[in-house]
C-alpha cells in the first residue's frame, strides 16, 4: 500500500529572526476629504508586476476544443492558436502560439512565436491605439494525433489548447506621493474593487488584490477607482482599529506576503505595511514570494487535498491591541508518495508528465510530484531563478538517493 512519509527542510535556520509588526501610535481619526489623482497608461518594457492571480493560477483560463480559440483582450476579441512545431535546436519548447494582432480574423503564420519555458509575450496596439503586451503560458501542452494501425498518423496537434493569459501593462499615477499602478487582471478592460484586479503600491513589482481599502504612503486610505482607471480617489480610512502582526515568514528573506479581508474590501503586504498595524478582521492567504540565492519561489494557498494529509490553508483573524500570529512559513517539509516493497523504499511519480521533441520524434517521461508546503499548509513553486540551473530536492532513506527532482516553475 502506499504510504506518506515527510522531509523537513532546514531552511529556518538559515533565515533571519522573526520580525514583528508594530502598531501604529496614531492611527487615522476621521476620513478626510477625497483627493482625486489622475493616472496614465504604461506598457512595453516594464517589469512584469506579481499579482495573486499570476502566483496563483498563472492568469486568465482559457480553454479550446481545438489548436484555437478567442480571448478577451481589454474589453476585445482576439484569436489565440497553437501549433506542434518541434525544434532540435530547442527540443523543450516543442510548440509555437500565435495571436491575431493584425485582427484578420485568423492567425498569420508570421504572428507564431516559439514559447520559452512554456510560456511567450506579444506586443499589438490595441484598437484604442495604445502599445499592448501580452503573455500567454501553455504549462502542459495536450498533443493529439488520429490512429491508425494502432500508430499515430498526419500531424501532432495541440488538442485541446488551454492555459492562462495576462496583461503586462497597467494604470500608473501617484497616491498621497507615493507611486500606484493599477492592473487590470482579467484584460476586461473595466477597473473592479472586487479582488479580480490590482494594485501594486510603490516601485515594487509585487502586487495587492484591488479593494477599497490600502495602505499608501504609511497611511491606511479608501479609494475608489474610476471603471477606465484614468483616476482614483482617495481619503483617510478613518479610526480603524489594528493589531500587531508576527509570522515566522516575516524575515529578511520574504519579498511580499500578502493577505485579504474580502469581507471588508481590505488588502495587504505584510512586509511592506505590517509595521502599522492590520486593521481587525478575518484575512485569507493570497500568496508570498521568498527569495533563496538566485532563486524566488512563491507560496500560494493549498486547498484541502492538494497534498495527502493537506487540510488547506486556513483563515487568520486579526484582532485589535494584541499580536497576532500567523502561522505561515518555516517549519518547512515536503510531501510525496512512496510505497515500500520488502526493504526497498520506491518514490512514485505524480500523475503529470514531461515531453521532449527532436524533429518528428517525442519523448514522454514521468517526473516525481514532490511538495514544499509551509506552516500554514501553503505549498511553493519556483517563481524564477538567475542561476543556469533551478533549486533541485533530494530525498536520501539513510545514505541511498531516492530521489533528486528540480523545482518546476509554477
Amino acid at each position: 500500500m502506499p504510504t506518506m512519509r515527510y522531509a523537513i527542510i532546514a531552511l529556518a535556520a538559515q533565515l533571519p529572526m522573526l520580525v514583528s509588526a508594530a502598531m501604529a501610535a496614531d492611527p487615522p481619526k476621521a476620513a478626510g476629504p477625497s483627493v482625486a489623482a489622475k493616472m496614465a497608461f504604461e506598457a512595453g518594457e516594464i517589469q512584469p508586476i506579481l499579482t495573486r492571480s499570476r502566483i496563483v493560477s498563472k492568469g486568465t483560463p482559457f480553454r479550446f476544443k481545438g489548436d484555437s480559440g478567442e480571448i478577451n483582450v481589454n474589453g476585445s476579441p482576439m484569436k489565440l492558436a497553437a501549433k506542434f512545431s518541434p525544434s532540435k535546436d530547442d527540443p523543450m519548447n516543442y510548440i509555437t502560439i500565435g495571436l491575431d494582432i493584425n485582427r484578420n480574423g485568423t492567425v498569420d503564420d508570421d504572428e507564431f512565436v516559439r514559447t520559452k519555458d512554456k510560456a511567450c509575450s506579444f506586443k499589438f496596439k490595441g484598437t484604442d491605439g495604445r502599445e499592448y503586451q501580452l503573455f500567454v503560458c501553455c504549462p502542459e501542452p495536450s498533443l493529439f494525433s488520429n490512429v491508425g494501425n494502432g500508430k499515430a498518423v498526419g500531424k501532432l496537434m495541440v488538442k485541446p489548447f488551454a492555459g492562462t493569459y495576462y496583461p503586462n501593462y497597467c494604470m500608473k499615477g501617484a497616491v498621497a506621493g507615493q507611486s500606484v499602478r493599477l492592473i487590470d487582471e482579467n484584460a476586461d478592460g473595466v477597473f473592479t474593487q472586487d479582488g479580480k484586479d490590482g494594485i501594486a503600491i510603490g516601485n515594487g513589482n509585487y502586487a495587492l488584490p484591488l479593494y477599497r481599502t490600502h495602505m499608501i504612503a504609511g497611511k491606511h486610505y479608501q479609494i475608489e477607482v474610476a471603471s477606465d482607471g484614468s483616476s482614483i480617489a482617495f481619503a483617510p480610512a478613518g479610526n480603524l482599529k489594528v493589531g500587531l502582526v508576527e509570522s515566522p515568514l516575516l524575515t529578511a528573506a520574504a519579498k511580499a506576503i500578502v493577505i485579504a479581508d474580502e469581507a471588508n474590501g481590505r488588502a495587504y503586504d505584510l512586509v511592506s505595511a505590517g509595521k502599522a498595524g492590520i486593521p481587525e478582521g478575518t484575512y485569507s492567504f493570497c500568496y508570498t514570494v521568498i527569495t533563496s540565492g538566485d532563486a524566488s519561489l512563491s507560496g500560494i494557498p493549498a486547498t484541502a487535498g492538494k497534498f495527502p494529509g493537506n487540510a488547506g490553508t486556513p483563515q487568520y483573524p486579526i484582532t485589535a491591541d494584541r499580536i497576532n500570529v500567523l502561522s505561515l512559513g518555516p517549519p518547512f517539509r515536503l510531501s510525496y508518495q512512496a510505497c515500500k516493497y520488502d526493504s526497498s523504499i520506491i518514490v512514485t511519480p505524480a500523475p503529470g508528465i514531461e515531453i521532449a521533441s527532436s524533429g518528428s520524434d517525442v519523448n514522454i517521461t514521468r517526473y516525481v510530484g514532490i511538495g514544499m508546503v509551509g506552516s500554514g499548509n501553503e505549498y511553493y513553486a519556483l517563481t524564477y531563478t538567475k542561476g543556469k540551473t533551478p533549486p533541485s530536492v533530494s530525498l536520501y532513506n539513510g545514505g541511498k538517493l531516492l530521489s533528486q527532482e528540480s523545482m518546476k516553475f509554477g
